[in-house]
């Protein structure tokens, strides 16, 4: 009988190695790979947080400069002012205190003994540290000289793009435009105008003002404008500028489409005009380009309440009038060679009774033309200087209709919007920035301004939403509760294996002992030898798990030299987390087993003691020992 006990003992022994198993394991689990603490203190160990900005920031930057064809930036400078920045906006204390936070948040609900979380960001305390690292590397980042290189480049292109559209005689070389836009708006400049803009934008960034105004201050930059203006003009077809631009529409006002000169002779308005264009000089073109440059600057910045431009033609009238006679003269030869020859005789008498500035009906043979205006008394310039006397003045005026003309209605509107910039400054506001989005940009922006003001809370209500997105959104809503319910019931399992465990013990000291020691020694065995078994097997699985580079470098970019870092941080990572989960497991093996060595040997010392023969006193002797 005592035989098929102990069998049934030995049967009931195997069964308790699997529920001591379970009941370590389900333990280690519950206390440990479940205890938020856990994951706080392995992360805090491995330096994750100071890897973040030395190893995981910079390989994430250079990722996105790999995928960028042709990054403005230089990357390894990016890399380090990045760092430089987040570590004094978000320092790895702040990102520390967050990832706890989630952790103590996220993994009771994960197991199920929370059934909500709230993960609350709050970084309207870092817009300022924000605003105070932009300005600073505003002023000494070498990211934003190079972005303001690409910036001025790309603005010169476009320039130089357009130069269909520019005013006729304009053409502008890339250099020279690139050049003119660095003198007009330097990179330190520029700066503190973004700096201004910081400053303006983050009370209303951090929810401390319901608007903004950035007011930028042009007139400082207007003379300077205007002077490289100058240089950009002096460099192109000045004259033809001045001639189509400017005095076409003057000559269209003032000449007269046909001017009548006595001996029937006639000059075009198109005649006129080519005649001044030949009057005119370059040195004399350019002075007007210059004088239409500071017209327009004084009226910019308000010097002048009205434009007006003053374009003299005293100087250059008498070379007009030589010009026209040129013409007039070429013309009066031709008259004077088509009429019919006569003899001398007959051209006296015709030349006697000839009407003033008419031509005779004929010319002698054999006079030239020069001594045909000497007979006749004929003096071209004269006649010139009489005939258009009027039409050329001391100056023309080139008003402020002539330029909206010129320029055009749309290009005339940026004028008077520049002019009341420079009077008033350049305000942009938040009004206007949401005026330039679309429905979608200004929708981001709420959130993100909610998001800087109020913080952002992410909740399981959200989380719930996110999974549910999607086609198979509804299996991934099931799945989450599938795997938090599994969690919940091996957690809740803990106890009951344990329960199970001393049950079986119980039952193999029963069956396999007849006394309270042989009993006791057998549960203490079974135990002993359970724990010893689990603990060679667990330090054979750690052995096999110890190395988790190869399932690391499996979930990485193995392949990427620059992904080393992040690989050695997640296998000391994977490290850390296996051996505490390991060190745990043995942990309470061992206490099983002390607990298990101790059952043993108090009931074997138990059994022997009840084992000793029983001595009957002799009569009048000392009593025998007790039995235990």
């Amino acid at each position: 009988m005592i035989i098929i006990r102990r069998i049934l003992a030995v049967v009931l022994g195997v069964i308790f190695f699997g529920i001591f198993v379970a009941a370590v394991v389900t333990s280690t689990l519950s206390g440990k790979a479940l205890n938020p603490g856990f994951y706080a203190d392995a992360l805090r160990e491995t330096d994750s947080y100071v890897f973040f900005y030395d190893e995981a920031v910079p390989y994430a930057l250079g990722k996105w400069a790999a995928d960028a064809k042709d990054p403005v930036v230089d990357v390894e400078a990016l890399k380090k002012e990045s760092v430089e920045a987040m570590r004094k906006v978000l320092p790895p204390e702040w990102l520390q205190a967050r990832v706890e936070e989630a952790l103590f948040q996220l993994l009771p609900y994960a197991s199920g003994d929370s059934d909500q979380f709230a993960l609350t960001l709050d970084v309207n305390d870092r817009v300022p540290l924000a605003a105070e690292e932009a300005k600073r590397l505003l002023k000494s980042g070498a990211t934003f000289d190079a972005l303001y290189n690409e910036i001025t480049s790309r603005m010169a292109d476009k320039v130089v793009e357009k130069k269909g559209e520019l005013p006729a005689g304009v053409a502008l070389e890339r250099d020279d435009v690139l050049k003119a836009i660095r003198v007009i708006a330097p990179k330190e400049w520029l700066a503190a105008q973004m700096g201004i803009a910081i400053d303006a934008t983050t009370p209303w960034v951090q929810g401390k003002a319901e608007h903004f105004t950035v007011r930028i201050a042009v007139r400082e930059r207007a003379e300077i404008t205007g002077q490289e203006l100058k240089v950009l003009l002096r460099k192109s077809d000045a004259g033809t500028l001045v001639r189509q631009e400017m005095l076409d529409p003057l000559i269209e006002q003032t000449v007269r489409s046909q001017t009548e000169l006595p001996y029937g002779l006639r000059v075009t308005q198109a005649e006129a005009r080519q005649a001044l264009t030949q009057a005119l000089t370059d040195s004399w073109a350019q002075a007007r380009v210059d004088g239409l440059v500071d017209a327009l600057v004084d009226y910019l910045t308000g010097k002048t309440q009205a434009f007006s431009l003053s374009v003299p033609l005293a100087d250059r009238r008498e070379a007009a009038y030589q010009a026209i006679a040129q013409l007039v003269d070429r013309k009066l030869e031709a008259a004077v060679t088509a009429l019919p020859q006569c003899s001398q005789q007959e051209f006296a008498l015709v030349v006697a009774t000839l009407p003033p500035n008419q031509l005779p009906r004929c010319r002698p043979a054999g006079m030239s033309y020069p001594e045909m205006k000497r007979q006749l008394g004929i003096d071209v310039v004269a006649m010139v200087r009489q005939s258009f006397g009027s039409q050329i003045p001391d100056a023309w005026v080139f008003q402020e209709a002539e330029l909206k003309a010129m320029l055009g209605d749309d290009t005339w509107n940026n004028v008077q919007t520049v002019r009341r910039w420079v009077a008033e400054g350049f305000d942009y506001t938040d009004a206007e920035l949401r005026e330039r989005l679309d429905a979608d940009s200004e929708a981001t922006l709420d959130r993100v301004l909610r998001f800087t003001r109020q913080g952002g809370t992410f909740t399981e209500v959200d989380l719930r939403a996110e999974l549910a997105k999607g086609s198979d959104g509804a299996q991934s809503v099931a799945d989450l509760d599938q795997a938090r319910s599994a969690i919940s019931r091996l957690r809740s399992t803990t106890w009951l294996n344990w329960v199970a465990a001393a049950v079986a013990l119980i039952g193999i000291g029963f069956l396999g002992g007849r006394s309270w020691g042989s009993r006791l020694a057998w549960a203490g065995g079974a135990l002993t030898v359970a724990a010893v078994l689990w603990l060679v097997l667990s330090l054979i699985l750690s052995a096999a798990l110890a190395d988790p580079r190869a399932w690391v470098e499996a979930a990485t970019d193995a392949n990427d030299p620059a992904a080393a870092p992040l690989v050695d941080w997640a296998v000391r990572l994977a490290e850390r987390l296996v051996s505490g989960i390991a060190g745990a497991m043995r942990l309470r093996t061992i206490i099983a087993l002390v607990v298990g060595v101790a059952m043993l040997g108090v009931g074997i010392w138990l059994h022997t003691r009840l084992r000793r023969p029983v001595v009957v006193a002799e009569a009048g002797g000392p009593p025998p020992p007790s039995r235990i």
